[in-house]
């Protein structure tokens, strides 16, 4: 068989027509491919700030048990001068000092200061010898510019009358 000048040519243009055609389809490959791997490595990131918001919750939830079991052991007659936030107790600002700052310190504590509030009153089934103490402690936390959270403990203490 004999192969004219131009079918040579055009078949010389279709090569190079494929070339393109590969490096177009190659090219829009590796687009999606990096696409992915970008999404993957920012849903890893999302889930490692998500595991840091949880433990942060966590630290939160522990430093209030531990007040409120100081609390418990307190005679209530001392309770709202030693513990409430409002009248800047000894051992609220003890228990502060060690919410701001050491090893167990929630960031933006200081920004944001807990509050706690020790209210006594009668317990609500109306045995009027049943005193109770209403225990609210809210911690504030924010890292790093984002979003203040909170986590809110409240406790009612029976307290018998003496």
């Amino acid at each position: 068989m004999v192969t004219t000048v131009d079918e040579r040519r055009s078949t010389g243009a279709m090569r190079r027509g494929m070339h393109g055609i590969v490096r177009i389809e190659a090219m829009a490959m590796l687009v999606l491919l990096l696409t992915g791997t970008l999404a993957i490595v920012g849903l890893h990131a999302r889930a490692a700030q998500n595991r840091f918001d949880g433990l942060l919750q966590i630290r939160a939830a522990e430093l209030a048990a531990e007040l409120v079991a100081e609390i418990r052991t307190t005679s209530s007659a001392v309770r709202p001068r030693a513990f409430d936030s409002a009248q800047h107790g000894p051992r609220y600002a003890h228990w502060l000092r060690k919410l701001q700052s050491g090893p167990v310190a929630l960031p933006g504590a200081i920004e944001h200061p807990p509050t706690v509030s020790v209210v006594h009153g009668r317990a609500r089934d109306g045995d009027p010898r049943q005193m109770i103490a209403e225990v609210t402690i809210t911690i504030y936390w924010q890292h790093r510019g984002r979003d203040v959270h909170r986590h809110v403990t409240t406790v009612r203490i029976p307290d018998p009358v003496t």
